[in-house]
C-alpha cells in the first residue's frame, strides 16, 4: 500500500512465521485492489471517477466501509472527513491556492450514501474519497484477526510507522513500549500497548537534497482551513481502525478542539506533541 510493513512475532516456528507473512501478503494485496486511490482499476478510483456522474453501486465490503466512513463523520461532527481527497492530493503537490476551501458544499457532505441500494453519488464533482485517514487501520483490524485466528498470543505491527498496533504484551515485559518523537522539537513520550493501538497524525514530510520539509496535506472539514500547524496529533484506542480515523479528526481540529470529540470517544487517549 505504498508504505513499509514490520511486524515481529516472538516466539513462533519460522514455517509458522512464513506461512502468516503469506496470508498477510494476500491480506494487503486485495485491500489494495479496493482501497487505493491511486490503481485505476481499484474500486475505490471507479468510485472516484464515476460517482459524480451517476449513482455507483458498491460492493458489499466497500459498502461496509462506506457506512463506517458515515457514521464516523457524523460521529465526529464532521471533524473526520474521508471526502477530501482532490483538495489534500493539491495540497501535497502544493497546487493548492489559497488557505481555505470557499465551495459552500465540500466533502462528505456532498456524499450521497444510499445502504439499502448499495449505491453512491457526489453532488460536488470535487469530492473523492481519501483512504488516507483510515485505510492503513482497515488492513489492520484484518491483520489481527488472522493473527488470533492463527492463536498468536503476541505480536507488534508498525505500518507506515504512523499506525501501530500491539497484540498481548512483549515477552520482555507488561506491555509493549512505543516511543514517539516530534521530528522537529525532538520532544519524545512513550506510550504503553498491550491489544491495543496508536496512530499518529501529523504534517507530510518531503526530503529533497537530504532536506526535510514539512507539508500540509489535510484540510479541516469544519471549517474549510489548511492545516498547517507542525504538532503530531496522538491516539490511543484499542482498534486501529479507531484509532487512525480519530488521530486525523484531532489533527484537523487542533489541541484546543477536541473536547467533544474526547467526550464522544472517551475510550481513547488524546495526546498531542509539538
Amino acid at each position: 500500500m505504498g508504505t513499509r510493513f514490520n511486524m515481529v512475532i516472538p516466539g513462533i516456528e519460522s514455517f509458522i512465521g512464513e506461512k502468516l507473512v503469506m496470508q498477510i501478503n494476500l491480506i494487503l494485496e486485495r485491500e489494495e485492489q479496493l482501497l487505493s486511490c491511486y490503481k485505476p482499476h481499484s474500486e475505490i478510483s471507479k468510485i472516484n471517477r464515476l460517482a459524480a456522474i451517476e449513482p455507483v453501486v458498491v460492493s458489499d465490503q466497500m459498502a461496509e466501509i462506506i457506512s463506517l466512513l458515515d457514521d464516523y463523520w457524523k460521529r465526529t461532527n464532521g471533524a473526520f472527513d474521508a471526502g477530501l481527497l482532490n483538495y489534500n492530493l493539491l495540497l501535497k503537490k502544493n497546487t493548492f491556492t489559497g488557505n481555505k476551501i470557499t465551495d459552500e458544499i465540500f466533502g462528505w457532505k456532498s456524499v450521497v450514501w444510499n445502504p439499502r441500494e448499495n449505491t453512491i453519488s457526489f453532488q460536488n464533482g470535487a469530492t473523492g474519497i481519501d483512504t488516507g485517514g483510515f485505510g492503513k487501520g482497515w488492513v489492520l483490524e484484518k491483520i489481527i484477526k488472522l493473527l488470533k485466528d492463527n492463536n498468536i498470543k503476541s505480536a507488534f505491527i508498525s505500518f507506515g510507522e504512523s499506525s501501530i498496533t500491539a497484540i498481548g504484551t512483549h515477552p520482555l515485559g507488561d506491555f509493549w513500549p512505543v516511543t514517539i518523537a516530534h521530528p522537529v522539537s525532538e520532544k519524545e513520550m512513550e506510550i504503553e500497548l498491550v491489544d491495543a493501538s496508536v496512530s499518529i497524525s501529523g504534517l507530510m514530510v518531503k526530503t529533497t537534497d537530504g532536506k526535510a520539509d514539512y507539508v500540509p496535506h489535510i484540510i479541516s472539514a469544519k471549517n474549510g482551513v489548511v492545516v498547517k500547524q507542525n504538532n503530531l496529533a496522538i491516539v490511543k484506542c484499542n482498534s486501529p481502525f479507531e484509532a487512525e480515523i480519530l488521530s486525523t479528526a484531532a489533527f484537523s481540529l487542533g489541541e484546543t478542539g477536541i473536547d467533544e470529540l474526547k467526550q464522544q470517544f472517551s475510550n481513547a487517549a488524546f495526546y498531542f506533541l509539538k
